[in-house]
Order: C-alpha cells, then sequence, then structure tokens
C-alpha cells in the first residue's frame, strides 16, 4: 500500500464483507477478554494490517466520530462526522495486546481534542491516508405494515487514500475496504 499524495480527484472502489451474527459474536467475545469494544479491538486490527503491509513505523490514521458527544446533538439530522488524526508507532516486538493498549490512548487523547482539532491553513493539503470509521446502524423500525431500515449509508469525512468501514447492527457486522484505484498501480 503506498503512503503518497496523488494528483487529481480519487476515483474510490470498495470490498464488502457481512459477517454473520456467529462470527460478530465471538469478535465481540474476543474484544470483550482484552477488556475492549469491538471497535478498539477492529481498529487495532486495522492498524496491525496496515504496519504489516507498509512498514511504516509510524502510522497516521484518520479516527473518524460521528460529532455527537453532546445529548443535544444526538438527535440532528445530517452528517456532523469528522476524522481525527491518530497516531501510532508500532514495531516488531510488540504483542498485539500492547497494540490495544495503545490504540485505547491514542483514542482517547484524540477524543479529548475533537471539538478543537482543524488542519492549519499551512496543512490544508495534509490529510491521512488511512481511515478507520465504525457506526452503528439502529435496528429496523415497523411503522404499521412498513419497514423502515438504513440500507447503505456513505460518507467520506476527509480526504484518505484506503479506508476501513465497519457498520455494526443488532444481527450482524459489515466491514467494506475503500480505496483509491488510482494508486493500485503504485
Amino acid at each position: 500500500l503506498p503512503v503518497s499524495t496523488h494528483g487529481g480527484p480519487p476515483s474510490f472502489d470498495a470490498v464488502s464483507i457481512g459477517l454473520t451474527p456467529g462470527v460478530k459474536q465471538q469478535l465481540e467475545l474476543i474484544s470483550h477478554h482484552y477488556d475492549q469494544t469491538l471497535e478498539m479491538w477492529l481498529l487495532a486490527c486495522w492498524q496491525s494490517l496496515l504496519w504489516r503491509l507498509t512498514r511504516v513505523e509510524e502510522l497516521l490514521i484518520g479516527y473518524t466520530y460521528d460529532g455527537r458527544e453532546f445529548d443535544e446533538l444526538k438527535k440532528v439530522l445530517g452528517p456532523l462526522a469528522k476524522s481525527l488524526p491518530v497516531t501510532v508507532r508500532l514495531s516488531s516486538n510488540m504483542r498485539f495486546t500492547d497494540v490495544l493498549a495503545l490504540t485505547e490512548k491514542t483514542v482517547a487523547d484524540a477524543r479529548a481534542w475533537q471539538d478543537y482539532f482543524e488542519w492549519s491553513r499551512e496543512e490544508s493539503e495534509a490529510y491521512c491516508p488511512f481511515s478507520f470509521e465504525f457506526t452503528h446502524w439502529p435496528t429496523a423500525r415497523h411503522a404499521g405494515d412498513v419497514l423502515f431500515s438504513v440500507h447503505k449509508l456513505y460518507s467520506n469525512a476527509d480526504r484518505f487514500d484506503v479506508k476501513l468501514s465497519c457498520v455494526q447492527n443488532d444481527e450482524a457486522l459489515l466491514l467494506e475496504v475503500r480505496g483509491d484505484t488510482k494508486l493500485a498501480g503504485r
């Protein structure tokens, strides 16, 4: 995977995999075994995979949060999502439990500054080449004989080259890797 900028607008393609309720339950059990949320466990897995593929020691990942930290914003219609840069330094002598702990700490530190973070004018072209997003979809709702459910949701809060989106609902977990096809040849 490249870690470089490119010219022109991105051209994205995606690969999706829906995990069965049984697999989702196993992943939740594993993450709880390590006293982590499924979100943090998947982010640590994503960071580990990116490190193995790129061998870049210090990974910069855009961690997308929903922007609804306050009760007043929880029911606001429309996107409020924003990506926070999260930097982790991985090495071959780290155990996965170390990656989990580092991930939890760096995300907690980034969340503390989420309302204040803005790229500076000098960094207007700066971005995180890798991105991670974890969202919860509501369960389907019935209104008489009509069933309402989220079928597809897609957003790019900020620029990226490769992004892992994880969508969880009560029954299953959907993983989608979306990337700029212009970078595939590099």
